[in-house]
Parts: structure tokens; C-alpha cells; sequence
């Protein structure tokens, strides 16, 4: 390299900060007495610069062998099923926050199963005898409460839920109706 092309290299970059400066100073002046603020919003700029370089070079770092290794696929058109042990490589590793959010997820879940057993042992305790031991077999007709055992449904005549005249009842196993549905629509919608 000649003389003349080192010097027009190092005459460029003085422009630059001929030009950097001058720009400054018209700020400054500008402000006026906010030179300070001017100095220091330019700090904060090049502080943000300068880290979000690394993170920009670490993304593509992670991206680029997902890149190339799609380029050099024979079918290039055809998407594959299995995913490539550099696309594992690129995922995130859970955090804490997913660990609590799991967690979370998992005591909802308990609470469920819960609140489903005290249901069902709802479902099988008599409302006149209040015996377990004798589980309900009988819906009431037509407002369709599960309520009494085979041993006390013979004397009841209004419904013990809901007060109502009960009109006829249905045999019916615990196994089959579990309250959580409307039983008259579906008493009514089978066939025989």
C-alpha cells in the first residue's frame, strides 16, 4: 500500500470527527446551558450501542448454523419431522419462571382432583338418612336431583334439593350421572 492511500484512509477519519465535533458544538450551542443533558443523553445512546452489540452477535451466532444446515438439505422444499440436534442446541433453557408457572399448574391441578372427590362423595351420601353406606340410585323427575337411597325414596314426595313435586323417579347408578349435566335433557334424548 502507498503513502498516498495511508494518508487518504487517516484523512477520512479525521473528516468524520471534524464532523462529529461540529455537530456537538451545534448541539451545545442549540441548548445552550443543556450541554450537560446533550453530553449526557449521547453517553446513554452509546452505552445502549454498546451493549445490544453483543446480544445482536450472539443471535446471530445461535441462528447462523440453523441457516446453513437448511441450505445444504438435498430436498430443500421438504419439511423434515425430526428436528436437527442444532435446533435443539438453539432453544432456551427453562427458567424460573416456568418452573414456578409449572408448579402453578400442577397445584391447580390437585385442587381439581380434589374438589372432584368431594363431589362424588357429595354425589353418594343419602340427603334424608345421611348415611354414605347407602349410595343413590334414584333421580327425581322432572327437576332431575339425585338425592335419596333405595331405602328412603318410597316416602319422599317433594324433592329434597329443591323442594319441587316429584312426579316419578329413574334408576339410575352413580357410575352413569355425575350431576355435572342438565339430566332431564339427556333422560329425554335417549331412545329405547
Amino acid at each position: 500500500m502507498s503513502a498516498d492511500a495511508k494518508r487518504g484512509g487517516k484523512r477520512k477519519a479525521n473528516d468524520k470527527e471534524a464532523e462529529h465535533r461540529l455537530k456537538r458544538r451545534k448541539l451545545e450551542e442549540s441548548h445552550g446551558a443543556g450541554g450537560e443533558a446533550v453530553q449526557s443523553t449521547v453517553n446513554s445512546a452509546n452505552r445502549l450501542k454498546a451493549r445490544r452489540q453483543p446480544l445482536l452477535r450472539m443471535r446471530r451466532h445461535r441462528l447462523y448454523p440453523v441457516r446453513r444446515q437448511r441450505r445444504r438439505t438435498p430436498l430443500s422444499g421438504v419439511q423434515h419431522n425430526r428436528p436437527t440436534i442444532v435446533m435443539l442446541e438453539s432453544r432456551a433453557l427453562p427458567t424460573d419462571h416456568d418452573v414456578h408457572r409449572q408448579n402453578d399448574i400442577d397445584l391447580r391441578a390437585e385442587k381439581q382432583k380434589m374438589r372432584f372427590k368431594k363431589n362424588q362423595s357429595h354425589l353418594k351420601t343419602c340427603r334424608v338418612c345421611l348415611r354414605d353406606d347407602h349410595s343413590i340410585k334414584y333421580i327425581n323427575m322432572p327437576c332431575g336431583h339425585m338425592t335419596t337411597c333405595q331405602t328412603c325414596q318410597p316416602y319422599m314426595i317433594l324433592c329434597a334439593e329443591c323442594y319441587t313435586e316429584i312426579e316419578h323417579t329413574v334408576f339410575c347408578p352413580v357410575t352413569e350421572y355425575d350431576g355435572d349435566f342438565c339430566f332431564l335433557d339427556w333422560y329425554m334424548s335417549r331412545e329405547y
